[in-house]
């Protein structure tokens, strides 16, 4: 069965209008997505900043450096409140469901 969520996404730029997205994810999709996002989020705030990238990053054996972990969270952070929560997870993978996600 499949789960919809409708999200605004906020504006990227100043003066841009927020617009509605619907985001359509199996119940499989969904508990994957939540599973990865657990992974980063060790500490089960509900969010990922930029030093959850850089320990996780380092614990797969690929470390990075502050700048790239807040070129990465920028990408993903559509609320732009320079952390990542789930929805802004979620439409990151919205964006990608087509190359990397299989139901």
């Amino acid at each position: 069965k499949d789960s919809k969520q409708t999200i605004t996404k906020p504006p990227r730029e100043e003066g841009e209008a927020p617009q509605q997205e619907e985001i359509t994810f199996t119940s499989k999709e969904l508990l994957a997505l939540q599973m990865l996002f657990l992974l980063v989020d060790r500490k089960d705030r509900g969010f990922i900043d930029v030093q959850d990238l850089i320990a996780w990053s380092a614990e797969e054996g690929e470390p990075v450096q502050v700048r790239e972990a807040q070129m990465c969270l920028d990408a993903v952070d559509f609320d732009l409140d320079k952390r990542i929560g789930f929805e802004d997870y979620l439409h990151f993978a919205a964006r990608s469901k087509d190359r990397y996600l299989v139901a």
